[in-house]
């Protein structure tokens, strides 16, 4: 059982692609996955876990090899220090080739060691208080239903980021509300596909409680991009709301 990580160190927060593989020269008649990595220190997203052995053939040192993904994980280290991905624990009933065929088949068990991953703390300088988390490279929009609603009735201001990292890990930052919009009821959802990318998106819901022009403020997403290994700011539109009568 072979690990790849596609990095051997990262900051807090920041991607690491994990791709678990078998290698063999025998016939594998049936696999089971006895232990699979606890990954404590890091949160964990699946990319892939292969249901059934796709073998390709791969030389090792000139020796010829039979090759198949077992999983892909994306792993995002949560602290900074050594992160350790535990052992990966498979049985195998096999069948070794000899000269009269395929031999009898036995039962084996193989296991990747641990690994370890350092991980670097996310630096101080540069660091705003409107960073909440986002580690990677993000956009942020903010969105109402309208332009127009009437008081004392709720509508949804919807905020949403997207990008590449994992946006699960982004809370919603502080944001000064005009005086007179009550704010009822936040939710959230949030996806990561497989390809990287994901978004989180905040619907807040909000009730205006007097009439006139209401501005929704601009506010600021600061996320820290660990390729250019700096944090970066971006700001939101203002939205000018019209509120007018409503039944009280």
């Amino acid at each position: 059982v072979y690990l790849e990580l596609d990095k051997n160190e990262a900051f807090e927060g920041e991607q690491v692609t994990a791709n678990w593989y078998i290698y063999t020269k025998a016939n594998v008649e049936s696999l089971d996955r006895v232990k699979f990595p606890d990954l404590k220190g890091f949160w964990k997203e699946i990319i892939e876990e292969v249901p059934s052995l796709q073998f390709t053939e791969e030389l090792v040192n000139g020796v010829r090899y039979r090759k198949a993904l077992l999983a892909s994980h994306a792993l995002f280290p949560i602290k900074a220090g050594t992160a350790v991905v535990d052992e990966f624990r498979i049985k195998a009933k096999i069948r070794n080739l000899t000269q009269f065929g395929w031999g009898k088949p036995f039962d084996v068990t193989k296991a990747k060691k641990r690994t370890e991953l350092k991980v670097l703390p996310l630096p101080q300088e540069g660091r705003t208080a409107s960073f909440s988390g986002a580690v990677g490279s993000y956009r942020v929009s903010v969105k109402t239903e309208g332009r127009s609603f009437p008081a004392n009735q709720p509508f949804s201001v919807k905020i949403r980021y997207e990008g590449l990292g994992n946006a699960k890990l982004i809370d919603l930052p502080n944001i000064k509300w005009p005086e007179g919009l009550e704010i009822y009821d936040t939710k959230n959802e949030a996806k990561f596909f497989k390809e990287g990318n994901s978004y989180k998106e905040f619907e807040v819901l909000v009730i205006p409680r007097k009439t006139g022009e209401m501005k929704i403020p601009s506010f600021d997403l600061t996320y820290f991009d660990p390729t250019q290994k700096k944090y970066i700011t971006q700001s939101t539109e203002e939205i000018a709301l019209q509120i007018t009568p409503g039944d009280p």
